[in-house]
């Protein structure tokens, strides 16, 4: 037994190849876009129909997802841009009134005018925060932070922006300042921020512990706020790396050290601990199980990019439920599910994408990419839902099969972001932006542009081929 578990963990410590001609892979042509010029850090989608890109040239970028048509340059940043945030448009009934969008504690800065818009908030090293129409791509207004600013998040049903880079501030639609926290100059900026019950706010940078923050109301001056600091919670042994929201009652930090600790809203203590390691440097003092990604799945699996590798865990019974030690050459850096869920995307430092699958799909896998209203979520689709049902604290993990490789980038890729039913985008220190599409989905869609162009005649007296041209 020890003999055929030491051959499983080196079989599992070998970075897999791809041996065949990857028929389960759909993704067979990429467009690149070619608009920015230097590292592309951010990507978030919009819509259905349209998403955004954004790096150190200082631009942000709208484009088609489907069509990967340039919409919009917004460019009013002068150095790299940070973050971005999305700020969708708040649906106000005729039976509605203000205070049901604004906190319960009776602030109210932002006008209704404001909120009935859609708007992209983008962030920068150049200490401003700018906000646009993303519809139009007109800019709103130009908000002067007191630092960098590394992150974005929305406060109270959208009607707040929280950034927080060297300081802590809030500020509503209109760019008023709310609340500004000043911190020492000689503390790590913050990289993350997570908003959870009771008015609080969880900060992390590169200390090994958290800070958390209590957002009040001044009595004394109505529509401004005070951030006060609460409580520091160690639990890390090295650098926070990670910080997200898991549900409403939990939330998980990562670091160097390789650590996951799952913490309670409530409570704000340690409810569980995955991937914990005694030695976590080796010899060259690098730390191979450091957490570079981490992203929840319906508030009960955590999806982690461990080292060269990953795993997700199951929060609620405490156990992995998804390991692959070895997935990539270098550094694992960004993770996506895509094609509804029935592959994981994951990029790394080494330039490549790789698709990873579990089990074999019952429906052909453009059955998948055409479905508009997958019946399963991502999450069982790539699972299948009697290993979510069946496993407990004496599964073993899943180890996912590899199915597909994407060459296209030249340099580390930064992020994934899935596109469904279009494909999905990536974005790399090359400069590029790639919209890998589903070979044979693309092939359908031009022969029915084929047929559509036939049908309407034009092309019989040799007129004007620019119709057929533009479909294709």
């Amino acid at each position: 037994c020890a003999r055929l578990l030491f051959v499983v963990q080196l079989a599992d410590s070998v970075v897999p190849e791809v041996t065949d001609d990857q028929p389960h892979n759909p993704y067979t042509e990429l467009q690149v876009l070619v608009n920015h010029s230097d590292i592309v850090r951010c990507l978030a989608r919009i819509d259905h129909s349209r998403f955004v890109s954004a790096g150190d040239d200082g631009k942000v970028i709208v484009w088609h997802a489907e069509t990967g048509r340039h919409l919009h340059t917004l460019s009013n940043h002068t150095r790299p841009v940070t973050a971005v945030l999305l700020l969708p448009a708040l649906s106000i009934s005729k039976g509605d009134s203000a205070e049901n969008l604004i906190p319960t504690d009776g602030i109210q800065s932002t006008p209704l005018d404001t909120l009935s818009s859609e708007w992209l908030i983008t962030a920068s090293s150049d200490k401003t925060i700018q906000i646009w129409n993303v519809q139009t791509g007109i800019h709103h207004k130009t908000l002067q932070s007191y630092g960098s600013v590394k992150c974005l998040v929305s406060l109270f049903h959208g009607t707040m922006i929280c950034s927080a880079g060297q300081d802590i501030c809030i500020w509503n639609i209109n760019g008023d300042l709310l609340a500004h926290v000043r911190r020492p100059k000689a503390d790590s900026d913050i990289h993350t921020v997570v908003p959870i019950r009771g008015n609080r706010l969880v900060i992390a940078s590169d200390r090994n512990s958290l800070g958390v923050y209590n957002v009040e109301e001044l009595p004394a001056k109505p529509g401004q706020l005070a951030i006060n600091s609460f409580r520091d919670l160690p639990a890390h042994r090295e650098a926070i790396r990670c910080l997200i929201a898991v549900s409403d009652a939990m939330f998980a930090s990562s670091s160097l050290d390789g650590m996951i600790v799952l913490w309670s809203t409530l409570s704000l203590h340690p409810m569980r601990k995955f991937n914990e390691h005694q030695v976590y440097r080796d010899s060259q003092h690098c730390y191979p199980f450091c957490v570079n990604f981490l992203v929840a799945l319906e508030g009960r699996y955590i999806l982690a990019a461990i080292g060269n590798g990953f795993s997700m865990f199951d929060v609620i019974v405490a156990m992995n439920v998804v390991k692959r030690t070895c997935a990539h050459s270098s550094s694992l850096l960004h993770m996506e599910l895509v094609a509804g869920g029935s592959l994981l995307a994951t990029s790394s430092e080494d330039s490549m994408i790789r698709l990873w699958r579990i089990n074999t799909p019952n429906t052909d896998m453009d059955d998948r990419l055409k479905a508009t209203s997958p019946p399963n979520s991502p999450i069982e689709t790539f699972m299948g839902e009697r290993e979510l049902v069946t496993h407990s604290k004496d599964t073993k993990p899943v180890t996912p099969a590899l199915v597909g490789e994407l060459a296209g980038h030249s340099a580390a890729i930064q992020r994934l972001l899935d596109c469904s039913p279009s494909g999905f985008v990536s974005c790399s220190s090359d400069a590029h932006v790639i919209l890998w599409k589903a070979g044979s989905m693309e092939s359908q869609k031009r022969d029915e542009a084929i047929r559509s162009f036939l049908r309407t005649g034009c092309g019989c007296d040799g007129g004007d081929t620019n119709h057929l041209t533009n479909s294709l």
